[in-house]
């Protein structure tokens, strides 16, 4: 009855394989659409790339001939516009982390960039969501043509969980370990083109990818900034799915630094992780003895006093009110908690329209840049 009630009210969590046959049929239904709508969308790239590569090569060293095409109809601007675009979403795939392992991904970058190398931003999804939900609903893309950051979705298999969920409750080799390497591999493989710097390379998730947020962080110091965990369950705590249920609804019930220091890398303790933590005090799915307990997580991995957080409410009485803590050293922030007070499960000021995205409370996307960008991780030499 526990599980069922969960799936009732729409956790993105990690559920055993034989309980997908409770989701919603609904939630087929939305990944169907969802398919079919990227089909279609990369058909329409694919002709219109087509129609452009045999106009350049009949009118190459000889006269133009006149266009025999209708000239453009003035109400389809947003999809005359699409192509140019559409080639800053590229859907990958690639084998990492072994051999069978293969993981799926979806990389945006902006037309404006860094010259000397752009700033990368991995975003993990929660249960029962695809790349291309968290791209619409966390409006991450749109921030990032702002800013001129890239973007990198990984996206989890349903051969590995049925609901998509990231294995941050099985933080093994063959599992959850294994799956935040295979994200690193990834990320290591970008950075080799030259296009992205590698002293700003950032990682976020929501609940299930939060958690896997943290392991990827953990585990590869020297390559990620800093983290910022949405919805997030404590660290170190599941061993198994149910577990994960467990630890979701009322934090660790061990002592939660060990817990951390022990799926951490010996490194860490002298680079540090600056983390942002985020959560809906109507959260309901991930109890606020999680966010306690990360809290006191990462201020012992990074060093700093948790009884002199201070908070502030920000926003008072709006949408947009939350209450921040933070704490500083050297100017920038370390450990920054954001309490939202009318948000539930969902991800904080994005696109309603999307599951497990609520339109109340500030918007996390901006949030996140905005603790991201003061963050840069020291290169050796």
């Amino acid at each position: 009855m526990a599980m069922a009630r969960s799936l009732r009210i729409g956790l993105p969590l990690s559920l055993p394989t034989q309980a997908a046959t409770f989701m919603p049929k609904r939630l087929d239904k939305l990944w169907m659409q969802s398919t079919r709508r990227l089909t279609r969308l990369q058909k329409k790239v694919w002709k219109s790339a087509l129609r452009r590569a045999k106009d350049a090569w009949s009118t190459t060293g000889a006269t133009p001939k006149k266009s025999q095409r209708k000239p453009a109809n003035p109400r389809a601007g947003a999809q005359a516009a699409l192509p140019r675009l559409v080639p800053a979403w590229q859907a990958q795939r690639r084998h990492l982390a072994g051999p069978g392992f293969i993981l799926s991904y979806c990389l945006y970058k902006p037309e404006q960039g860094a010259p000397d190398g752009m700033p990368l931003l991995v975003m993990l999804h929660g249960c029962k969501q695809t790349a291309e939900d968290f791209a619409q609903g966390t409006r991450m893309n749109q921030l990032a043509d702002k800013q001129g950051f890239a973007v990198l979705y990984p996206q989890q298999s349903t051969t590995r969980n049925a609901t998509r969920c990231w294995r941050w409750f099985q933080p093994t080799e063959a599992a959850g370990l294994r799956e935040a390497d295979a994200i690193a591999n990834l990320i290591r493989l970008l950075l080799a083109s030259g296009s992205y710097d590698p002293s700003r390379v950032y990682v976020a998730g929501l609940s299930a990818g939060a958690g896997m947020s943290a392991l990827v962080g953990l585990r590869h110091p020297d390559l990620v900034a800093a983290v910022a965990l949405h919805s997030s369950p404590v660290v170190g705590a599941a061993q198994g799915a149910m577990g994960g249920l467990h630890t979701m609804r009322r934090g660790a019930l061990r002592e939660p630094i060990g817990l951390i220091d022990a799926v951490s890398a010996p490194a860490l303790r002298e680079l540090g992780l600056p983390a942002l933590l985020l959560h809906g005090e109507r959260d309901t799915a991930v109890g606020a003895r999680n966010l306690r307990q990360l809290t006191a997580q990462f201020c012992h991995l990074n060093e700093v006093d948790e009884s002199a957080l201070a908070q502030r409410t920000v926003a008072a009485g709006t949408r947009r009110e939350h209450r921040i803590a933070e704490l500083r050293r050297g100017g920038r922030p370390i450990v920054t908690v954001i309490e939202m007070p009318g948000l539930e499960h969902a991800w904080s000021g994005g696109d309603a329209a999307v599951p497990y995205h609520g339109g109340h409370g500030p918007q996390a996307s901006a949030l996140i840049w905005r603790f991201f960008r003061q963050q840069r991780r020291e290169l050796p030499g």
